[in-house]
Parts: structure tokens; C-alpha cells; sequence
């Protein structure tokens, strides 16, 4: 199915892979679009730094799951590319990613990771920035993520979307629930909310992403936000899928008011 560039709208692709029709752009938002299995388990990156404590989930392949939808039709109509941070869940870091037209403007966090995608040959480079780029109408804004309860997995980032007539949208990213969070809702009202749920966690970081207690607190800070569940069911390293997060979010009441989209699924707003 196709987005229509006249409205708003959110497709939950798959992890933290959305496809959004904004203010009459499309963004491809961290596109990580290798075969199922294709990217590996953690045997095969440093384990050092991604071990856990079960040893089964070590040699799970990932992605888990295959793509909803080819990814011609992933790819199609996509006016911007933007990636949070170059992790290997948000963006495919060997040859999958030659998918990906090097002509379509691409927004990075910072001047290393620009260097990275200029080595991979793309031709339009853009530092995301903390106040503000200018799309049209369209105002796209980088916001603080931390990415590990313990110590940072590295730098990652938030985004905002804002155009005059339409929601205001909140991709909190990579982050756990802390005060730089509770700041950008507060600062920015978003009307929706788009949260990175699994509770993925290695023992050198903690957690890195949230949890049904973060929801919970999102929830509580902006009750009447429509919050949206992604980054489900495809780390190996993850300890929340979508039936068990749906469980839990029964346990406190609030399964009502948490969207918990299926890979593929688009929501009109």
C-alpha cells in the first residue's frame, strides 16, 4: 500500500524501520532492510562489548523476521533517508544497503558518521541539528537519546517533526526513559509519540532502549499523546516482543492507549 503525500501518515516497517508521510515529503526513517537472517548473530560482532547473559540468544540470526513488503515498494516515493545513528539494526552496514539511492538527501547525527556515508557514496550529506532544518514547511529537529542505562552504546538521536496543520511527532530513538525525554515532551507537546520498546540490553550497557515501565511513565506524562510501540521482534538481544509487551501493558491498564503496530501496518492521523 502506498502512503499518500497529502497526509499523514506512519508505517511500522519493521525494528525501528519507519516509513512517514509528513507535511508532503516521505522520510525513510533508519532503513534496515537486509533479508531475514541476513545480518548475523551476535557471535559475529564483537562480543566484548554485545555480550548477554543467555547464552541461547547469542547465536540468534538477525533480522528475525522478513520484510512485510518487498523492498521495492519499501523504497518507493521516499523523498528523504534519515538515520538516528549507525547501528546495525538501523541501517545495514554491509552490501544490503546498496538499495538505497545515493541521489536522495540523507540526514545523519554527526560529521563521523556523514564521513561513513560519503566512503558508501551518497551525494547529498545532512547533519541533523538541534535547532532545526527546514524542509519545505516541514521543521526537523535532532533530539538527545541515551542509548544505555549503564554507559552510552554510542551517540544516538531523537527527532522532531513539526509543520504548521499538521501533529507534532516525537521519535524518541534508540534511548532509555531519563530526563532528557521528560524535557522534550515537556518542550515540544508532541501529539504522537513513536517509542523503541524491546528492552534490548547487553551487560557492558544496561538497557539501551525502554520498556513497559518507560511507557507507563510516557504514558503518564502525556496522557492524551498517541504513543506508538516500535522496535519489536527482531534483536536477538531484546527481552520484550510485541505479545509480551501486550501482557504487560494489560497488567496496568493501559493496553487501550498504546499502539502496538503489526511490520507492515499504517496509521492515518
Amino acid at each position: 500500500m502506498r502512503l499518500e503525500k497529502t497526509r499523514t501518515q506512519i508505517q511500522q516497517i519493521r525494528n525501528a524501520t519507519i516509513k512517514l508521510s509528513y507535511g508532503g515529503y516521505i522520510f525513510l526513517i533508519d532503513p534496515w532492510l537486509a533479508p531475514k537472517g541476513a545480518t548475523g548473530s551476535l557471535l559475529d560482532f564483537n562480543r566484548g562489548d554485545f555480550e548477554v547473559k543467555e547464552l541461547v540468544k547469542r547465536s540468534i540470526r538477525m533480522p528475525i523476521c522478513d520484510l512485510p513488503l518487498p523492498v521495492t515498494e519499501i523504497l518507493e516515493d521516499v523523498n528523504f533517508y534519515i538515520i538516528t545513528h549507525l547501528h546495525p539494526d538501523h541501517f545495514d552496514m554491509d552490501n544490503h544497503n546498496e538499495v538505497l539511492d545515493r541521489n536522495i538527501p540523507i540526514f545523519i547525527q554527526n560529521n563521523t558518521e556523514a564521513d561513513f556515508m560519503k566512503n558508501l557514496g551518497f551525494k547529498n550529506i545532512k547533519i541533523l541539528q538541534e535547532n532545526g532544518s527546514f524542509l519545505g514547511k516541514v521543521k526537523l529537529t535532532r533530539v538527545e537519546a541515551l542509548h544505555g542505562s549503564v554507559t552510552p552504546c554510542g551517540p544516538a538521536s531523537g527527532l522532531i517533526f513539526e509543520a504548521e496543520g499538521e501533529p507534532t511527532i516525537y521519535f524518541a530513538g534508540d534511548t532509555i526513559m531519563y530526563d532528557g525525554v521528560k524535557s522534550v515532551i515537556e518542550k515540544f507537546k508532541p501529539d504522537i509519540i513513536i517509542l523503541n520498546v524491546a528492552d534490548a540490553y547487553f551487560i557492558k550497557y544496561g538497557h539501551l532502549i525502554m520498556d513497559e515501565e518507560a511507557i507507563d511513565t510516557v504514558h503518564k506524562l502525556a496522557p492524551n499523546t498517541k504513543i506508538i510501540a516500535s522496535h519489536l521482534d527482531n534483536v536477538a538481544h531484546a527481552y520484550l516482543t510485541r505479545n509480551i509487551l501486550l501482557h504487560k501493558l494489560i497488567e496496568k491498564g493501559i493496553e487501550q492507549e498504546i499502539l502496538i503496530p503489526n511490520d507492515g501496518q499504517i496509521y492515518d492521523f
